[in-house]
């Protein structure tokens, strides 16, 4: 059915004359009237003919044109073909812009690719490395083993990202989590996967300059990553371990213990909006109370004496920080008294918002073997002595 045409009667000497008036700006509904012109005045203006240009469509080689505007535009309209679907806009949605987007993405993520890999050549080595589990030590068979659990297998050789974990792979502390990976990589145990997803690396200036732990997938360098893990989980079952191990599990012990004791703290202070203490403050503060309390009894001192640094600023009227600073000073007098005095210390359970780790589940159910009295105990003392007297002996 032909289309409707309401200019259709004019000749091209009125159909001009129309559009010179019309655009000197006199009065739409007397030119209606005139050149009977069937079409209400705000359309007036789609039924003129496009103005011609000298472009043309970059895919069918037809004219482009510009469709006019109102008299009231200040600004010309877009360009558009004579013949397809094409306009000159970033938003244009014909057929030949769609596919030339489709392009110009995949050509965006090679390029992506190639420097990723380029980046991850260029600092880390890919080639295989011949060793046994036995050779290990024990922070890099604790810390493979968690990577592994975490991450999951993606193939015999590639570890998925420690991000989509339902369990979490560390405490936060300041250089935790990195360190055990750190000492995979240096081992020549692990390297970054170049196939990691682009989100997984830092970019800046057009370059790769960084990498995320958490969002890269790892590369394991043994020749057989699957069968090297599942024998090092069955030497460490069996116990027969090398004389340095014991001491090594209960260094970690140490560091998992700060870790989670750092996270607390950072946790307590923001339930209450205080600010963190300084780092060389908070490091001093746990590690004195981790010589004579387990974790647990931490966080009991550190939640009490969080609230008192509350009420301190609402009685004194002191700042933020001044706050924060107390809570550090509160925390370390009611340690020093709990020793002078003999208290027994009952100790908080894990808050159900910083649950277990990955980290804590291999170190203290796999190789210790004594569960969540890792929490409970003060790291690396004897569990015999570390539970007599307390709530959580058996």
């Amino acid at each position: 059915m032909p289309t409707y045409q309401p200019l259709g009667h004019l000749s091209e000497a009125e159909l001009l004359e129309l559009m010179s008036r019309y655009y000197a700006g006199e009065r739409v509904a007397t030119l209606l009237e005139q050149y009977r012109v069937n079409c209400s005045a705000s359309t007036l203006c789609s039924h003129f003919p496009p103005e011609p240009s000298a472009e043309l469509c970059q895919y069918c080689n037809a004219p482009m044109v510009r469709p006019r505007r109102s008299k009231s535009w200040s600004s010309g309209s877009t360009l558009r073909c004579s013949q397809c679907a094409h306009i000159e806009s970033s938003r244009c949605a014909c057929t030949g812009c769609k596919f030339k987007r489709l392009r110009e993405e995949d050509l965006r993520v090679q390029q992506q690719h190639t420097k990723i890999q380029q980046f991850c050549f260029a600092n880390w080595a890919y080639t295989p490395t011949q060793i046994q589990p036995e050779q290990l030590t024990a922070r890099q068979a604790v810390a493979l083993i968690c990577l592994v659990r975490s991450g999951g297998w993606l193939d015999d050789s590639r570890i998925g990202p420690l991000s989509t974990s339902g369990i979490r792979f560390a405490p936060y502390a300041p250089d935790f989590q990195g360190s055990l990976i750190e000492c995979l990589i240096t081992a020549d145990l692990l390297s970054p996967d170049p196939t990691s997803p682009s989100k997984a690396f830092t970019e800046r200036g057009g370059q790769i300059v960084g990498m995320d732990f958490g969002q890269t997938h790892w590369v394991l360098r043994m020749p057989d990553g699957v069968r090297f893990v599942q024998a090092l989980e069955i030497y460490v079952a069996a116990e027969d371990w090398p004389n340095d191990w014991g001491e090594e599990c209960c260094q970690i012990w140490r560091e998992l213990a700060f870790a989670e004791c750092w996270e607390f703290c950072v946790y307590s202070l923001h339930q209450r909006n205080l600010p963190i203490p300084g780092a060389t403050a908070l490091t001093t503060l746990i590690e004195n109370l981790l010589r004579d309390f387990s974790v647990s009894q931490f966080y009991q001192f550190l939640w009490a004496c969080a609230g008192d640094a509350v009420d301190y600023r609402a009685r004194k009227g002191v700042t933020a920080p001044h706050a924060s600073n107390y809570m550090i000073a509160s925390c370390q007098r009611r340690a020093d008294r709990a020793r002078a005095e003999g208290w027994k210390i009952k100790g908080f359970r894990r808050n159900f918002e910083l649950s277990r780790t990955q980290i804590s589940y291999v170190l203290h159910d796999m190789f210790f073997k004594h569960g969540e009295n890792g929490f409970t105990c003060r790291a690396d003392v004897p569990l015999s002595g570390a539970l007599e007297g307390s709530e959580f002996a058996a």
